[in-house]
Formats: structure tokens, C-alpha cells, sequence
């Protein structure tokens, strides 16, 4: 049985992923704060269900996710490019 001894071998990431993700998301938020409040803001309050219905709020929660997937996915080939991702 292989032991794990850091823990990238425990994870499956290492630190070069760990900190490109973050950077990403810090970034993210710092260029889109205003929207990114304003969107958990209207996602944790019932006023914002005048404007749009439940239906359409859960495919924009969707879409959203299924982007942050897709800037993630790009991120670790990036990272796969740049040989970090080998171990």
C-alpha cells in the first residue's frame, strides 16, 4: 500500500494548482465585487424573486457554476502546460 507523504500525494493537487485557483478566485472577486455582492445580496434576500422567477434563478446558479468549472478546467491545463501538474 503507497503512503502518502505530503500533501499534495494525499490530495491529488499540488501547490502550484492550489495557488493559481486562488489567485484566479481573489482575482475574480476583486475585479467583479460590486456584482459579486450585488448577486449574493439577491440571492439570499426574497425581494429579488419579483424580478426574476425561481426557474430562471436556479439555470442562472447553474450557468455560473458550469463557468467557474470551465475556468477552473482551463486553469489546470494551464498548469498541466507549464509542467507543474506532473508531481
Amino acid at each position: 500500500m503507497h503512503e502518502c507523504t505530503t500533501l499534495g500525494e494525499a490530495t491529488g493537487f499540488d501547490l502550484a494548482e492550489i495557488v493559481g485557483a486562488w489567485l484566479l478566485l481573489c482575482a475574480i472577486f476583486y475585479l467583479n465585487k460590486e456584482r459579486v455582492l450585488g448577486a449574493l445580496q439577491a440571492l439570499v434576500s426574497d425581494a429579488g424573486s419579483e424580478w426574476a422567477p425561481k426557474g430562471q434563478r436556479v439555470k442562472t446558479a447553474i450557468a455560473v457554476l458550469v463557468a467557474i468549472g470551465l475556468l477552473f478546467a482551463i486553469d489546470q491545463m494551464l498548469v498541466n502546460l507549464l509542467g507543474y501538474g506532473e508531481g
